[in-house]
């Protein structure tokens, strides 16, 4: 059983390989983790070969999830090196950003044999924790193996992926035998794992562990949280502003329909579009503009943003209004609290409200920036106007 799940899963890999490709060539995704993924890790990585416990997050929500468990993990075997790996870049980026506690950070390996092995003979774990249902067959029955014992947290079994296991239920028991065990966050996530095939002993409910790793946010000197966010974006407190975070392909152009609707009943009325996937960005902004919006970019994002810098980016948009053509040349304009065009071309016109903070905006053809005495810049993207800038 295990060789046909080791074959088919490699069988995928060939299928799904033009799209990773492509990715490392559009996006300059996967080829900086490509080694760890085959189990090589850094010589530093584990160098005197200590004993660990290893945690695996799959993105930015798990290994966010993941920060409660690791302050305690901490606690209680000082004496334990503690591991995390990720599966996407941007599980890999929060991680180094805000599990500063963990010794190592690295990309899950392949769940073939061989790499497995390669990465449990670094890694060398004493405890092996998954964060949700991340079920990896070979890693679990190597992990069992060598007398690693293996948790499931945060545990849970959706309505769309139940049916899928209940396909191959016969090996998937013999999977679940190799967890010693299944922290759930529901009842009904036990009662259907225990449906699977796993050992009612040890199964526990505990519920969902995101709300032991909230941050609650507290007021400071100089604001609430709130208007802090607003001064971020350059907002008025009295705006009325819809957020949709975390959106996946499909979901902003309904979005854009129910602000639509909304912006019908207040026209001053503005949605900030944070896609969950950085390569989005893009995409996303094309859709409002197709959908007749005014897009413009987060300040602290380029026009081009990096890979690393992305996941910072949103997509601010505005009803249509006139917009003024800027000279190629530079200029001075005051800044003011109205709001200004900023950059008019055949493709695009963004707006962006001034303010007293030094920002940069950016767009394709004019960057505008406000000088130290409170004035904005447009330049043009001849080196000359830039030198005069």
């Amino acid at each position: 059983m295990y060789l046909v799940y080791s074959l088919l899963t490699f069988v995928a890999f060939l299928a799904v390989s033009p799209y990773f490709l492509y990715q490392a060539i559009r996006h300059k995704k996967y080829i900086g983790s490509l080694r760890q993924r085959l189990g090589y890790l850094p010589i530093a990585f584990n160098v005197d070969g200590e004993e660990s416990i290893w945690i695996h997050a799959v993105s930015v929500g798990e290994a966010l999830t993941a920060r409660a468990l690791v302050a305690e993990l901490r606690t209680r075997y000082p004496r334990l090196r503690l591991f995390l790996s990720t599966t996407t870049i941007a599980g890999q980026q929060v991680a180094r950003r805000h599990l500063q506690q963990v010794d190592a950070v690295f990309y899950f390996p392949f769940d073939w044999a061989f790499i497995v092995r390669r990465t449990l003979n670094i890694v060398k774990p004493r405890l092996f924790v998954m964060m949700e249902t991340e079920i990896w067959p070979n890693l679990l029955r190597m992990s069992r193996a060598r007398g690693v014992k293996t948790l499931v947290i945060n545990g849970r079994i959706s309505s769309r992926s139940y049916p899928r296991y209940r396909f191959v239920r016969p090996f998937f028991r013999r999977v679940l035998a190799d967890v010693d065990r299944f922290c759930m966050q529901s009842e009904e996530s036990a009662r259907r794992l225990i449906d699977l095939g796993a050992d009612p002993s040890r199964v526990t409910v505990t519920g969902s562990l995101k709300f032991d790793s909230l941050q609650i946010p507290t007021p400071i000197s100089h604001g609430r949280p709130r208007e802090r966010v607003l001064r971020f974006f350059s907002l008025s407190p009295n705006r009325v502003v819809v957020m949709a975070g975390s959106t996946m392909k499909g979901e902003e152009s309904a979005v854009l329909r129910a602000f639509a609707r909304i912006k019908a009943v207040m026209p001053s009325a503005m949605v900030v579009l944070a896609p969950r996937q950085p390569e989005r960005f893009a995409e996303v902004e094309r859709i409002a503009r197709e959908a007749g919006f005014v897009t413009s970019a987060d300040p602290i994002c380029p026009s081009t943003p990096s890979r690393a810098r992305m996941s910072s980016c949103s997509i601010r948009l505005e009803s249509w209004r006139s917009c003024i053509s800027l000279r190629p040349r530079c200029s001075w304009a005051a800044a003011s609290s109205t709001m200004a065009a900023t950059t008019f071309s055949s493709r695009r016109c963004s707006a962006s409200r001034s303010s007293s903070v030094r920002t940069w905006t950016t767009s394709a053809r004019s960057p505008t920036r406000l000088s130290p005495t409170g004035r904005r810049c447009r330049c043009s993207p001849s080196a000359s106007s830039r030198r005069s800038c």
